[in-house]
C-alpha cells in the first residue's frame, strides 16, 4: 500500500467503492496503531467516549 487514505473532498469520496474505502480505512488504522497511538477513531461520533476514557485514566494517576 502506498497511499493512505488520500482523500480530500466528500465528492473524491463518492468516487470510491466501499471496499476500496475499507481498505484505505484499515491501512491507515493500522499504521496509526503501529506508530503507537493510544486511540484511533473512524468517527468523529465516537470521540465524546475517547475523551471520556481519557479523563476517567487521568482522575486515576494514569499517564501516558
Amino acid at each position: 500500500y502506498s497511499n493512505y487514505m488520500n482523500i480530500n473532498t466528500l465528492e473524491e469520496e463518492a468516487t470510491l467503492d466501499q471496499a476500496e474505502i475499507q481498505r484505505r480505512l484499515d491501512f491507515t488504522r493500522g499504521k496509526l496503531q503501529r506508530c503507537g497511538a493510544h486511540y484511533v477513531i473512524d468517527t468523529f461520533d465516537e470521540l465524546p467516549g475517547v475523551v471520556d476514557d481519557v479523563n476517567r485514566r487521568l482522575a486515576r494517576g494514569e499517564r501516558p
